[in-house]
């Protein structure tokens, strides 16, 4: 199949999660509900689809780490998409049609002013970038444009709200 797909041979295809994201993520909100939750706020995390099909358990960790912190965290009541691969390679009226849906399912969202965060930074960089690019003049985009932040912006923003390790380890990292 990789062969006939035009993979070369040194490449793997990536294996999807048995489970998504959001699949583990409605199924337990059905079966697990916390007793001393007491939410500082609800944030929307966003489930991008590298996190959501692939490596579901970051996402899922990043719940862990909000719910922790005492925020009640959210997704989208619907599949969305930011549309990147589809505006880097010039789909820009099919990109418009996936942003049009994301600022509609979102816009209770965004109009109670809630915190919307990306784990992938090329869908956060749709939100605060392209989008009002595509919309100018959109209060939508406006609105998603600044409510949107990355899981480590967010704990910066919030502060003291996190207790966060101090880890003494040397630590690798990647800019994306």
């Amino acid at each position: 199949m990789e062969r006939l797909a035009g993979v070369a041979p040194e490449r793997r295809m990536p294996v999807y999660a048995r489970e998504t994201f959001v699949e583990q993520f409605r199924r337990r909100r059905t079966e697990v509900r916390p007793t001393s939750f007491e939410p500082h706020g609800r944030v929307v995390l966003w489930p991008d689809t590298f996190n959501n099909h692939f490596h579901p358990e970051t996402a899922m960790a990043a719940v862990e780490v909000l719910e922790n912190a005492g925020y009640h965290v959210t997704i989208p009541r619907k599949q969305l998409c930011c549309g990147r691969p589809l505006y880097d390679f010039g789909f820009l009226k099919t990109a418009k049609k996936l942003l049009e849906e994301t600022m509609d399912a979102l816009q209770p969202e965004l109009e109670e002013g809630i915190p919307v965060i990306g784990l992938e930074p090329s869908c956060v960089s749709v939100f605060r970038d392209e989008l009002t690019g595509l919309y100018p003049a959109h209060p939508s985009a406006k609105r998603l444009k600044e409510s949107t932040m990355t899981l480590s912006e967010f704990i910066v923003r919030e502060g003291e709200r996190f207790k966060l390790p101090t880890l003494r380890a040397k630590a690798l990292m990647q800019a994306h």
